[in-house]
C-alpha cells in the first residue's frame, strides 16, 4: 500500500462533493498553510496538571510491555490502584478486594462531568454579560407539510422539535429555494448547537433576539469563526434588518401565480379572494393548494342548468 499526495485542486475537488467551495478553500487554507497560532501547542495540559506534560516516548517506555500485548489502558483512566482493564489488584497479603469480570458486554466507565457535553457553553440566559449582536429568530411550527402536494402532516422537523428556537445567520451561500441555513439545539442532544438547513415554511414567530453566548456565536460564525475573537460575530444582522425580515416573514399575505408565472410583490390575504383586480385586469382564482393561490386571466367555466 500506497501513499498519494493530493494537490490542492485535487483535495478541492474531492471536497466540494460535500461541501461549498468557499469552506473548502477554508478548510484547505487551514490545513495547508496554517497561521502561527493554529500549530501552536496549547498550554491547558500544563495548567490542568500542574506540571510539564510528559511526550508520548515517555509514556511507551513505561508500559512498553503493555503496548506489546495491546492491553494498556488511556493514561486519563489508568489509576495506581488499577490495572488496564481497570479491575482492582490484589495486594501480595490477600486483603484488597478483588473485582470479578463478567463476561458479555463491558459495562462503559463513568466519564468525568466536564467531558459529556460537547458545547459547554452557558446559555443567553445565564450570560448576561453583555449584548455580542442582534440574531434573526423563529419557533418550529407544530405543524409542517411534507410528501407530494403537502398532505404528509407531521409535527416539528426531524432534526427539532416543535416550538424550538432557531437562529438564523444571514444567508451567505444558497441552500435552495424556500431553505435557511439555522441554528438550534438538536432533538437527541439539548444541552449543544448544530447547524441545520430548514424549510422556511417551517418556522413561524420570527423575531429579533440579542445574542449573549459564545457557543452560539461560534455555531453562527460557522467556518468564518475567528478563535482570536471568540466574542465577535462575522457578517452579523443589523437589528434594523433582522427586523424587516421578520415583518415581512410574519405577514400571512401570500404571493400569488398569474397562469403559472410568479408574482411575489403580489400578495393577497388567506383566505385569498375570488377575484382580484391588477392593472386594470380581473383575475380569477383558479385553484389554492400548498404552493399558493393560483389566478387566471380567463374566467371560470359557466356552471351549465339543465332546463326544468
Amino acid at each position: 500500500m500506497g501513499f498519494h499526495e493530493l494537490t490542492r485542486d485535487e483535495a478541492k475537488a474531492a471536497m466540494t462533493r460535500s461541501m461549498p467551495a468557499e469552506l473548502a478553500d477554508d478548510a484547505l487554507d487551514v490545513l495547508g498553510s496554517p497561521s502561527p497560532a493554529e500549530p501552536r501547542v496549547s498550554p491547558d495540559v500544563r495548567r490542568i496538571l500542574g506540571r510539564t506534560p510528559h511526550a508520548l516516548a515517555h509514556r511507551a517506555a513505561r508500559n512498553v510491555a503493555a503496548l506489546r500485548r495491546g492491553r494498556v489502558a488511556p493514561p486519563e483512566l489508568s489509576t495506581p490502584g488499577s490495572n488496564s482493564y481497570g479491575t482492582t489488584r490484589r495486594d501480595p497479603e490477600g486483603t484488597a478486594p478483588r473485582r470479578r469480570r463478567r463476561r458479555g458486554l463491558a459495562t462503559p466507565r463513568p466519564v468525568p462531568e466536564d467531558s459529556r457535553v460537547a458545547d459547554t457553553a452557558p446559555t443567553e440566559e445565564e450570560t448576561p454579560d453583555g449584548l455580542l449582536g442582534w440574531c434573526l429568530v423563529a419557533n418550529v411550527a407544530r405543524e409542517t407539510t411534507r410528501g407530494e402536494g403537502g398532505l404528509d402532516i407531521q409535527y416539528g422537523t426531524k432534526h427539532f422539535p416543535v416550538g424550538a428556537l432557531l437562529w438564523i445567520p444571514p444567508t451567505r451561500w444558497d441552500p435552495g429555494e424556500g431553505r435557511w441555513p439555522a441554528v438550534g439545539r438538536h432533538r437527541g442532544n439539548g444541552r449543544r448547537y448544530v447547524n441545520m438547513v430548514v424549510h422556511a415554511d417551517d418556522l413561524e414567530n420570527f423575531r429579533v433576539k440579542g445574542v449573549y453566548s459564545e457557543g452560539l456565536v461560534r455555531s453562527l460564525n460557522g467556518h468564518l469563526h475567528d478563535p482570536a475573537a471568540p466574542r465577535t460575530l462575522q457578517d452579523p444582522w443589523t437589528r434594523e434588518r433582522a427586523q424587516s425580515w421578520a415583518d415581512h416573514r410574519n405577514d400571512t399575505r401570500q404571493s400569488i401565480r398569474i397562469d403559472g408565472e410568479r408574482h411575489p410583490r403580489i400578495r393577497v390575504p388567506n383566505p385569498p379572494p375570488a377575484e382580484l383586480q391588477v392593472g386594470g385586469e380581473i383575475l380569477h382564482l383558479a385553484h389554492y393548494g400548498t404552493s399558493g393561490p393560483h389566478y387566471s386571466r380567463m374566467p371560470p367555466p359557466v356552471e351549465w342548468v339543465p332546463e326544468t
